[in-house]
Order: C-alpha cells, then sequence, then structure tokens
C-alpha cells in the first residue's frame, strides 16, 4: 500500500481528484491455505557386512559401504503441489556418497539430481509415495548419525527419525610384561554382559593380536581361555 498509494490512505474520484476525500479501508484473512505435510522417514543397512535387513542403526569398519533407505510420503490429504521439492541429506564428513547408486523406487537415477548433499525431486503431488535409496563410502571411526529432511518452497521441513552406525571394532593385543614382546597363541573368549559366549578360540597372531569387526554396541568380557606358558586364567572387563 505504502508502495502503491505513498501512504496508509487509498484515494478514490474522478481524474484529477485532488484527494480530498479519502477513508481508512480494512483487510481482513479469512482463511489460511493448508499447512502442507510430508512424512519421512530414514534406515540403513551394511552393503559390505550383507546385512539382509534396513535397521535404524547397524555397525561398520572404515572402508564399508552403507546403503541409506529414505522414505518419502506426500498424502493425498494435502491440497496443494509442492514446488522445488527436496530431501537434504547432509553427509558425515566421514561418509562419501558412491556414485551412481541414487534410485528412486529402485530405479537407478541421474547422479545429477544430487546437488551438494539435497536429492532433487521437483514438484510433487498429493498422493506421491517415493523410496530413495543411495550408498555411501565410510572411512573413519566413531559413531555416524544422519537424518533426512523433506524440504520444498513455502512449507516447513519435516525431518526424518536419526539413524545411528557405530565403528564396531575391537583389537586385542597380547605382549609380555617383561620384555613387552608380542606372545603369539594365546587364546580367549568374548562374552556378553548376559555370560553367552559371544565367540571364542580368538588367538593371537606373531604380533600378538587379533581383532574382531561388528560388534554391536554394549559391554564385553574377555576371558584368557589358554595362557601363554600357562599362565593362571584372568578376566578382563571391556566396555
Amino acid at each position: 500500500m505504502n508502495t502503491l498509494f505513498n501512504g496508509t490512505n487509498v484515494y478514490w474520484g474522478f481524474t484529477g481528484s485532488t484527494g480530498g476525500k479519502s477513508n481508512n479501508q480494512a483487510v481482513a484473512i479469512t482463511k489460511l491455505p493448508d499447512q502442507t505435510s510430508v512424512e519421512t522417514g530414514k534406515l540403513v543397512k551394511n552393503i559390505t557386512n550383507k546385512d539382509l535387513d534396513y535397521n535404524s542403526e547397524t555397525t561398520y569398519k572404515t572402508g564399508d559401504i552403507l546403503e541409506y533407505n529414505v522414505s518419502y510420503f506426500y498424502s493425498s490429504n494435502n491440497t496443494q503441489d509442492l514446488i522445488d521439492a527436496k530431501v537434504e541429506d547432509v553427509l558425515d564428513a566421514r561418509t562419501t556418497y558412491v556414485p551412481g547408486t541414487l534410485k528412486f523406487d529402485g530405479q537407478t537415477m541421474s547422479d545429477s539430481l544430487w546437488d551438494n548433499d539435497y536429492i532433487k525431486l521437483g514438484k510433487v503431488k498429493p498422493g506421491t509415495s517415493k523410496k530413495i535409496t543411495f550408498q555411501v563410502k565410510v572411512a573413519g571411526s566413531g559413531v555416524i548419525d544422519n537424518v533426512a529432511t523433506a524440504v520444498s518452497k513455502y512449507a516447513n521441513p519435516m525431518p526424518s527419525n536419526t539413524t545411528e552406525v557405530r565403528n564396531g571394532d575391537l583389537e586385542v593385543t597380547k605382549i609380555d610384561g617383561d620384555t613387552k614382546q608380542p606372545l603369539k597363541g594365546v587364546v580367549y573368549s568374548l562374552y556378553d554382559d548376559t555370560g553367552k559366549v559371544y565367540q571364542n578360540n580368538l588367538t593371537t597372531d606373531s604380533q600378538g593380536q587379533f581383532d574382531l569387526h561388528y560388534l554391536p554396541a554394549g559391554t564385553y568380557y574377555l576371558q584368557e581361555d589358554q595362557p601363554y606358558l600357562a599362565i593362571q586364567k584372568i578376566q578382563r572387563n571391556i566396555k
């Protein structure tokens, strides 16, 4: 109003009106547009470790390939199209997108739709449902969280649940307490916190080491079953 009428008053009259007649006007918005609502979900599985199903969490080791699964549902209850719709999926610095792995409903899509942590969907009509999958390669360790967020013009962001992947590596080294030399052939068993054997016959190599991968998060107990030179059994807690 300020731009069009150069003020807050609206003037009317015949051409050449002096503006001597004026009154105040009010505008009331009686109905707002419906607010759009997109339902999103996020799951993950470890391709390298041959996970059978998608879950909200999994384990990994450096170099593994993970596959994320994003469910995207724009209900027919919505009354307007989404404009410039995207899925924002900001990858952790320890993960890198694997080119050629982006799929919509099982169909391979062009990598041009992957744009700086945004997956481009374009105009989305009510009643649209998509399953979006893509793969990443992991480098590093620690817990990696990931969230997918549905975004579009004129609509509020709709985040998914958070997926969590953990490094499940365990490395054990056995050395002589006096000489500090590695001890080969020492045999261990690993127990979970219920006392159940998780894995046995874990034997140290020439470097005095053995490795385990893909351990689920939890508390474990390591028991030395066959000591080097018949040293008595010991039990250590690993958390």
